[in-house]
């Protein structure tokens, strides 16, 4: 197979005359007519041309190629530092997730605390190494170890994306853990999830006493739950976060009722559109 330059390239919605641009800015000038046969294949790059556009495309020499490889901890690394900076607003957005990892981890520096943002975009070796100190617990899951064993493809990265942000979400919820939550989550939380998914069922299929024998079944727990917790200590947190999780968060009870109120204002669906 050939190399993946013209694929990674289209990856990035360049043209041949702006990649060569976007390579002349990143240190490596190379005409549009030049980086076309290095696409055909009419031309073979230097292999130090290969390591800067690999490095360009954030991908290893081997997969720009096109010689089949399997993941290595670097496209882990390669994934988190090309989520370093920018958000993709997606579902599994991994610059939202690490900006909550920094915040609960004082003992992690920002990337950027130490390196340079040419350096990083760079992805260089010390880059890298940066990634191996302090995310080697992400690297070395054995979720993340299942990919080692699988080949490079694009179908792929997506999956290894999904799968990076919901460990890095894991850690979060690990690091943060207090005595409160870990109550909570052990006794009500499995309790109000279950309570969720058959009230959605019974408000549409069940009768009025089922539902009221569900609502007692979890004012019930609800009220053990409060009663085991008065002897715990409290988190006594000095300042709340900003965001956790990418959820709302409220100073006080108060305003998280009325937030509750307008949504169920507000947030009803439009059945014009149904």
């Amino acid at each position: 197979m050939g190399n993946r330059i013209r694929e990674l390239r289209k990856n990035k919605k360049l043209t041949l005359k702006e990649a060569s641009s976007a390579l002349k800015e990143y240190g490596l000038p190379i005409t549009a007519d030049t980086l076309s046969k290095y696409e055909r294949g009419d031309r073979e790059p230097k292999l130090e041309t290969w390591k800067k556009l690999a490095n360009f495309f954030g991908v290893s020499v081997s997969y720009l190629q096109g010689i089949q490889s399997n993941y290595t901890q670097r496209d882990v690394f390669r994934i988190l530092n090309n989520n370093y900076f920018n958000s993709d607003n997606n579902l599994y957005d991994i610059h939202e997730i690490l900006e909550e990892v920094f915040t609960f981890s004082p003992d992690i520096p920002r990337l950027d605390s130490l390196f340079s943002r040419d350096e990083i975009k760079k992805f260089t070796t010390n880059v890298q190494k940066y990634w191996q100190k302090y995310f080697s617990f992400l690297a070395n899951h054995v979720l993340i170890q299942d990919f080692y064993n699988s080949p490079i493809s694009p179908q792929r990265d997506i999956l290894l994306k999904e799968c990076i942000f919901n460990l890095l979400e894991e850690h979060v919820i690990l690091i943060t853990e207090t005595t409160l939550s870990k109550r909570y989550e052990d006794n009500l939380q499995d309790f109000i999830d279950t309570f969720d998914s058959y009230m959605m069922y019974e408000t549409r299929f069940g009768n009025k006493q089922d539902i009221i024998s569900l609502t007692d079944a979890l004012i019930k727990e609800a009220k053990k739950f409060k009663k085991d917790i008065k002897n715990l200590p409290d988190s006594n947190v000095k300042v709340r976060p900003k965001s956790f999780l990418n959820e709302f968060y409220f100073n006080n009870y108060d305003e998280m009722l009325n937030y509750a109120k307008n949504k169920a204002k507000t947030c009803k669906p439009n059945k014009e559109i149904f």
